[in-house]
């Protein structure tokens, strides 16, 4: 039996992602490559095979042409990653597998092109790609869940080679980061939810939610993440087309649990933790303004190219226990710090493409245009301190870029008429 190519680059990006999302990481105890939680440098060989092999694959069956705004886009990527390299070695004294290794993530944009094509030509179509990502997603989740659990209790871990720091330790309990896909998880399952018909269809993507935000909240206990989360919630929720009776209703519910919220002690001890006068969470506000302060002065002397990729070491400022700071701590500001304008531009293609398509969708395709509005909000305020392109998200972001493309070229999408069928779901 002949093997189309089509499947085989299916086959290929699902694994990568599988991979991306930590389960290779089981097989670390039979293969050494795997055995660290870190991305080893034969991984790092082995995605960027995988990633030019999917790109040729994409070339290969599809009479697609590459649109001009994606072509412009993954041409940025490109003068990123080559000056990033040459600026890493030159000015950073860098060797070059850790300065390929650095400039991994941007490579993965790459994939960009072999997501759309597999959407455009129906190899992939959207709601089976969205079900494989919450699927293997929150399954992500559990496994790092079950690994804290397991801390909690016994002091032990089921699987180390999942914990990238043994010794990160808040409020007793062991954090963890989040798997690349929680970036896009709470956007695509509220798309999903309100995209269904029958409430028994919907109820099963209300489970990704949940656990993104107990994540958030009890794992990784990461305020900012889980407040981000939250503040996408409640705008797709706000902008969703419903009844104006059902808007007014959720309008009333925002109100009084805003106000109710906001009169109680845990909300003054949330907004409390980041201040940097708080002697226990507030050692990470002060660890950010180190890392701004110092990181921008060395931007200075190179305004254009920015510094160049940074060993993880160079990254770092300040001492542990006096407000150690980290470049990928403080976002989307720490990537332009060490690649400068360019990335500027990248980031200001990527979520303007995305808002634009979304407003010239919003009256015939809405569902599709609060996805995309959706997923920016929630890149937005995540760059705020976490950068999209360092290794726990970058790998969520070429499924952005596919998505967006796909959505913007594609017109023969079955959609949900909210204006006609809305009654339905009251």
């Amino acid at each position: 039996m002949k093997i189309k190519y089509s499947t085989i680059l299916k086959a290929l990006v699902e694994v990568m992602l599988i991979m991306k999302l930590g389960f290779v990481k089981l097989l670390g105890s039979w293969i050494s490559m795997f055995a660290s939680a870190y991305d080893t440098y034969p991984e790092c060989i082995l995605y960027l095979i995988m990633t030019i092999i999917c790109v040729l694959l994409a070339f290969g069956i599809s009479k697609e042409r590459v649109g001009v705004y994606l072509k412009f886009e993954l041409g940025v990527v490109l003068v990123i990653v080559v000056a990033g390299i040459i600026h890493g070695l030159k000015w950073n004294n860098m060797e070059l597998m850790a300065a390929i290794s650095t400039a991994l993530p941007f490579v993965y944009l790459f994939l960009a092109y072999p997501i759309y094509v597999l959407l455009k030509r129906k190899y992939w179509t959207i709601d089976e790609m969205f079900n494989f990502l919450l699927f293997w997603g929150t399954m992500a989740y559990m496994l790092k869940i079950i690994n804290c659990a397991s801390w909690y209790f016994t002091g032990q871990v089921v699987w180390e080679n999942l914990i990238s720091n043994a010794n990160w330790i808040l409020n007793g309990s062991l954090r963890i980061n989040p798997p690349c896909m929680g970036l896009l998880i709470i956007p695509i399952s509220y798309y999903m939810f309100i995209n269904q018909n029958g409430k028994k269809r919907r109820k099963k993507y209300l489970l990704p939610i949940i656990v993104a935000l107990v994540y958030s909240a009890v794992v990784h206990q990461a305020r900012s993440i889980l407040l981000y989360q939250i503040i996408t919630l409640v705008a797709m929720s706000v902008f969703e087309r419903v009844s104006s009776k059902r808007k007014f209703i959720r309008y009333c519910i925002l109100i009084i649990a805003a106000i109710l919220v906001i009169n109680t002690s845990f909300f003054d001890s949330f907004v409390n933790s980041f201040s940097p006068d708080n002697s226990v969470s507030g050692q990470s506000t002060v660890a950010r303004i180190n890392a701004i302060v110092l990181f921008a002065s060395k931007y200075a002397s190179h305004p254009f190219w920015g510094m160049g990729f940074l060993s993880d070491a160079e990254k770092t400022v300040g001492a542990i226990g006096s407000g150690m700071g980290h470049l990928d701590d403080i976002g989307i500001l720490g990537s332009f710090f060490m690649l400068g304008i360019p990335l500027l531009l990248l980031v200001i293609l990527i979520v303007g493409r995305s808002l634009y398509v979304s407003y010239k969708i919003r009256k015939e395709y809405y569902n599709f245009s609060l996805l995309l509005f959706g997923m920016s909000m929630i890149l937005l305020v995540t760059g705020i301190n976490i950068s999209w392109f360092n290794g726990i998200y970058a790998f969520a972001i070429p499924f952005y870029l596919g998505i967006v493309e796909y959505i913007k070229k594609n017109t023969n999408y079955t959609f949900i008429n909210y204006e006609n069928n809305y009654n339905e779901l009251i």
